[in-house]
């Protein structure tokens, strides 16, 4: 029986709200009131979208930045990258001014390019990346780059120092589809998030770096 006239006719930790015993919530309790997607997320704020070209125009590849407004998109920039086809890109804080730059990676290149101009800056890898993300997985306002092969092999790199560590999944058969990051877990730093298919299982891995 949950009903209840006064708190003293419930379990310990619960409440009398509305004549039923609930779990205490936002007061005196033991569990924390912790915001869902993570301290550091702003809402209502207008972030750039980076889109990458799937197929080339009159012979070139291109990343085209917009900024939304309201519920349109205003096109923002546009860098040619030859006949470099992009495979993927991701948005973040990779400096330490804190600004916002895309970073790409493109097929048969073995580094992850961080575009601060017109030419991206090259952070070299150990193996070709074919998807790409990032997250501040250290919570300190910069972002590091998440790059992986779908052979399982995993680079986390500090793009403005041109450094990475490395990581790989041993197991035969894994196959890693996309990566990315963010605050799964709502405290303020960043898990990496591996789409993977193990033996033809998809499967969502998720790293805690903390």
């Amino acid at each position: 029986d949950i009903s209840c006239d006064l708190t003293s006719d419930c379990l310990s930790n619960e409440s009398c709200i509305d004549n039923v015993c609930q779990v205490q919530r936002c007061t005196a309790g033991p569990y924390d009131s912790l915001p869902p997607v993570g301290e550091r997320v702003r809402l209502f704020t207008d972030a750039e979208l980076g889109v990458v070209d799937a197929a080339s125009w009159s012979g070139k590849y291109y990343i085209d930045g917009y900024s939304p407004n309201g519920s349109t998109l205003n096109f923002d920039n546009s860098w040619e990258r030859g006949n470099s086809t992009p495979l993927d890109i991701a948005g973040g804080r990779f400096t330490s001014d804190h600004a916002e730059y895309y970073a790409i990676i493109e097929q048969g290149q073995g580094a992850i390019g961080l575009l601060t101009g017109n030419t991206p800056d090259w952070t070299v890898l150990e193996f070709y990346p074919t998807s790409l993300g990032a997250g501040d997985i250290d919570s300190d306002g910069t972002e590091e780059a998440f790059a992986a092969s779908d052979d399982g092999r995993i680079a986390v790199c500090r793009l403005d120092k041109g450094q990475c560590d490395y990581a790989s999944f041993e197991e035969d058969g894994v196959e890693i589809l996309d990566i990315a990051g963010g605050d799964i877990d709502g405290d303020t730093y960043d898990e990496i998030v591996i789409l993977m298919e193990i033996d033809g299982e998809r499967l969502i891995y998720i790293h805690n770096n903390d």
